[in-house]
């Protein structure tokens, strides 16, 4: 039997890039594909990539339809999945990929993000991390991971579970290109401003994922880690 899935935020880079991983899992129906702008444009309108959507147009938010899934997945920007998710009915398993549920310290919620406040946490979603399959097999609400973190968390955790390095002194360098910051225009993101070149962004503790990180290894190693 299909899964029933839908996507809120599907116009987003996110969105499309979930859609297409979907698409082709043989276990999931995609059935409702919700924009907020995008409602009522064909699909490959905004992801050419996906021609196989041509004479489907994004929907707008219903949640009534929503609760008739079995899966929704909510690619919106952070600090608005919440009001979004409370709506939802409890069988209907919902997985977060925005930044509102993973965090189990409001404080930390206020240092690293400036929109909306910090929603109810959610099960972190990464399996690869010690005894969380099992939670994740079983929750209805999950809270997916952000980039860097899942990079950076898959990275030390087998060097932490085996005792190969130190605690008190992580150094993490790391490099991404400039879709994570979505659709929105901005002048120092555009084409001519980036190809060919890097620049530093939010280093020194700056940087939003920070705690998430924080937060994951220290459950892992049962000690305060700080970055």
């Amino acid at each position: 039997m299909a899964i029933d899935v839908g996507i809120v935020g599907a116009s987003g880079y996110a969105g499309g890039e979930l859609l297409r991983l979907l698409d082709a899992h043989p276990n999931f129906e995609v059935a409702v594909l919700a924009a907020g702008s995008q409602a009522g444009q064909p699909v490959p309108s905004v992801h050419p990539q996906l021609p196989q959507y041509a004479d489907v147009v994004f929907d707008s938010v219903d949640i009534a339809q929503l609760n008739t899934l079995d899966v929704v997945f909510i690619a919106i920007p952070h600090g608005e999945s919440a009001a979004l998710t409370t709506q939802l009915n409890n069988n209907v398993k919902v997985v977060d990929l925005g930044a509102d549920h993973r965090l189990q310290n409001p404080e930390a919620w206020d240092t690293y993000y400036s929109s909306g406040e910090m929603a109810e946490p959610w099960v972190y979603g990464l399996p690869e991390l010690p005894g969380r399959r099992r939670l994740i097999a079983e929750a209805t609400r999950i809270a997916n991971p952000g980039c860097y973190a899942t990079a950076i968390e898959l990275a030390y955790a087998p060097l932490i579970n085996n005792n190969l390095i130190e605690l008190d002194d992580l150094v993490i360098v790391a490099a991404s290109g400039t879709s994570g910051a979505g659709r929105k225009a901005t002048a120092n993101l555009l084409a001519t401003e980036v190809m060919g070149s890097m620049s530093a962004y939010k280093v020194g503790g700056l940087h939003q994922h920070t705690a998430e990180i924080e937060q994951e290894l220290t459950a892992q190693t049962g000690e305060q880690v700080t970055l």
